[in-house]
């Protein structure tokens, strides 16, 4: 029975880290996910400041892969919560 207890300890504590990085990287790619959209918008201004056009910045996130699927991830850790 002792073996059982420390058995399913074991298993609660690796699920609580799992949980806890878990919200960590979904921490971590928001800000990255900001600081992308915030190059954007720099390098948008820079192109507009030299006398060029540029799509706007709503435009180019929509346009971005990488950042539709980064936003769909956290759109689904949202739902899911933060595990605890």
């Amino acid at each position: 029975m002792a073996d059982a207890i420390d058995v399913a300890d074991k298993f609660m504590h690796m699920a609580e880290r799992a949980f806890k990085q878990r919200d960590d990287l979904a921490k971590e790619l928001e800000k990255l996910s900001l600081a992308y959209v915030n190059l954007l918008e720099i390098g948008r201004d820079r192109i507009v400041a030299l006398g060029g056009s540029c799509d706007p910045v709503h435009m180019m996130e929509a346009g971005d892969p990488s950042l539709r699927r980064a936003r769909e991830a956290l759109a689904r850790h949202a739902v899911g919560g933060s595990g605890q």
